[in-house]
């Protein structure tokens, strides 16, 4: 019964000589070697990343996530609602959890802020700054820059959720007014966490920058999740120089950005960019570590190949003399 298994055994024995003899048995452990090495490579978990967003804009709006972090000082400012109300606030302004935040203005002292309703049916909650109860506003809240009211208008303003950065270009109205919300300039980029253990080996903890992109003037931007569900961000907006636009700051970890570009009649074309896309391979400083170390030690096994083979003919031609 034994001597099948003997027969095959021999079989595989003289196939492993003659390829041995010819140096093809080496070339082929070298090239299982590197499929393997890239299958590891491959099995790697993808990287955590995180985008950032700075740019300067005459408009920024966001869905609350969290209302006490989107909380901000308001003063300078005039306050009306849609049951009646209109008086100069001065006091701390928070948001309702899941209201719509917009912040609009091409300069400080043309500064909008409208705060819509939550599904709930609340806007925000109204404190004032000298103490007292909070008044709780349950229609759509506007502010707007008025100096006749007591107070500063906010330099720096609080974005805590999933945000829309530049708005569509409006024509002109009736009497010659623009609305404020251009994108006027930013740029997108892309962090990334250098993997940190492979095969048992340990690396040190790095971070590095994938890749950066400009947006578009005009254009207009926003982030989403792997379901479609638009991304929360966190950030500030504020007014840098006098007469400057509103400068933005942002970060957060979409697996993905919605470019909205002006087309044809104010229309609007989607673009949406994968940040998981990006080859981690030509980026990740641990993993061009790790394939540069490969790659010289199969070099190195590739000349002491070569010079065991050329020792074995030297010996082989000097026995034979």
């Amino acid at each position: 019964m034994n001597v099948p298994l003997a027969g095959a055994r021999e079989l595989c024995n003289r196939i492993a000589r003659w390829l041995e003899r010819r140096g093809v048995f080496f070339s082929l452990v070298l090239a299982l070697t590197a499929l393997l090495f890239l299958s590891a490579l491959a099995l790697l978990p993808p990287s955590s990343t995180w985008t950032t967003i700075t740019a300067e804009s005459q408009f920024i709006s966001y869905r609350v996530t969290i209302g006490e972090y989107s909380t901000f000082r308001a003063g300078g400012m005039r306050g009306r609602t849609e049951d009646g109300m209109d008086l100069c606030v001065d006091g701390f302004v928070q948001p309702a959890d899941g209201s719509q935040v917009e912040y609009r203005g091409s300069s400080k002292a043309a500064l909008r802020i409208i705060i819509d309703p939550s599904r709930d049916g609340k806007a925000a909650s109204l404190i004032p700054a000298s103490g007292g109860a909070a008044r709780v506003i349950s229609s759509s809240f506007v502010l707007v820059a008025d100096p006749t009211c007591l107070g500063n208008v906010p330099d720096t303003l609080p974005v805590w959720g999933a945000v829309k950065v530049g708005d569509a270009v409006r024509p002109t109205g009736v009497a010659g007014e623009s609305v404020p919300g251009l994108l006027l300039s930013g740029e997108v980029v892309v962090f990334a966490r250098a993997h940190e253990r492979f095969l048992g080996f340990r690396f040190p903890a790095l971070v590095y920058r994938v890749t950066s992109f400009t947006l578009p003037p005009a254009s207009s931007i926003k982030g989403y999740w792997p379901d479609g569900e638009e991304a929360a961000w966190r950030g500030v907006a504020r007014f840098g120089k006098e007469g400057s636009a509103l400068q933005i700051m942002l970060a957060g970890q979409p697996s993905g950005m919605e470019i909205l570009a002006p087309g044809d009649a104010g229309a609007f074309a989607a673009g949406r960019i994968e940040m998981g896309s990006y080859a981690e391979f030509l980026k990740d400083p641990n993993l061009i570590t790790i394939q540069a170390v490969f790659a010289i030690l199969l070099y190195i096994a590739k000349l002491v190949h070569d010079s065991v083979s050329r020792l074995r003919g030297e010996k082989r031609d000097w026995s034979d003399s």
